[in-house]
């Protein structure tokens, strides 16, 4: 049940990408949606390299996130506002949640 989930993330992932390449004219976030599709139907064939691919995804999310909240905190982040401040960090933390929950998912199919 759990790998159902992960494999429709990645779809709607890879249909957003898709959707914002359209509408944007940024036609490059294209190519960006081949890779959560690739990992998705790799998934539910599943293929062994899926589960790394899915692996280099959830890493390479997480990494980016926490350099970026690095780089925030550098430039004088957080503010002296509590509640905005946990505001701005909910988003990137439902993403460490879905990497980790997802890897652990991915984990025990393979």
């Amino acid at each position: 049940m759990a790998l159902k989930a992960v494999i429709i993330f990645l779809l709607l992932v890879a249909a957003y990408f898709c959707w914002f390449a359209v509408e944007y004219s940024a036609y490059i976030w294209i190519a960006a949606a081949s890779l959560p599709t690739l990992c998705g139907i790799g998934l539910a064939r599943g293929r062994r390299w899926a589960g790394y691919l899915w692996y280099l995804l959830a890493m390479g999310v997480s990494a980016w996130w926490l350099i970026t909240i690095a780089g925030m905190a550098l430039r004088g982040w957080p503010g002296s506002d509590v509640v905005e401040t946990v505001d701005s960090l909910i988003p990137g933390l439902l993403l460490l949640a879905v990497a980790i929950g997802g890897s652990i998912a991915v984990r025990r199919a393979n």
